[in-house]
């Protein structure tokens, strides 16, 4: 046998003694010499209502940075044309403004009821949206002829949908006469 393994053999005692140290009773003598005395129950509630604060804290400055965000792309989207793009767009693009704003004066637009037309409203937001959404890939993309033809799209369709409220409103005096007669 090696010399190792003797003195292993003979202080085999020993050392099976020196193994048998409780855990708590250790980690207790390391915090002593350490210094730091076991937090209290009080203590720890603290320390996780100060881990919620600052995790409610962090949650707010990243939704607000996220608004921030979206606020600034709204108001990019905003400035983006067909105009900005050739001056024969902008023609086009004018034109277009101009029926839509004739239309709108014929029809009384701004003294609407949403709620009457409900339907014809919804899509013209939608296709407001909607064109907000293409007009800030202006940028990005440039004369792309896909881009061009979906902006032009925009002004066609609510042409469209300002001529079918038109319809819808003579209909609904056409009714209103209707009754009146009938009443009569």
């Amino acid at each position: 046998m090696d010399s190792l393994e003797k003195n292993i053999q003979a202080k085999r005692g020993e050392l099976d003694y020196a193994e048998q140290v409780e855990e708590t009773q250790l980690w207790n003598n390391i915090q002593a010499q350490l210094g730091t005395v076991q937090p209290t129950k009080q203590r720890s509630l603290m320390q996780w209502w100060a881990m919620a604060a600052s995790i409610a804290l962090l949650a707010l400055i990243v939704s607000t940075v996220l608004m921030w965000q979206q606020l600034q792309q709204n108001e990019e989207m905003i400035h983006y044309s067909l105009s900005s793009l050739s001056p024969e767009l902008e023609q086009k693009e004018n034109n277009y403004k101009q029926i839509i704003q004739a239309k709108k004066e014929a029809i009384q637009f701004d003294q609407l009821n949403p709620q009457e037309f409900q339907a014809l409203f919804e899509e013209l937001e939608i296709l407001e949206n909607l064109y907000q959404e293409y007009a800030a890939q202006i940028p990005m993309y440039g004369k792309n002829d896909r881009l061009i033809n979906t902006l032009i799209k925009y002004y066609e369709l609510k042409i469209r949908i300002l001529e079918q409220l038109e319809n819808e409103l003579i209909k609904k005096k056409h009714y209103e006469n209707y009754d009146r007669e009938i009443k009569m």
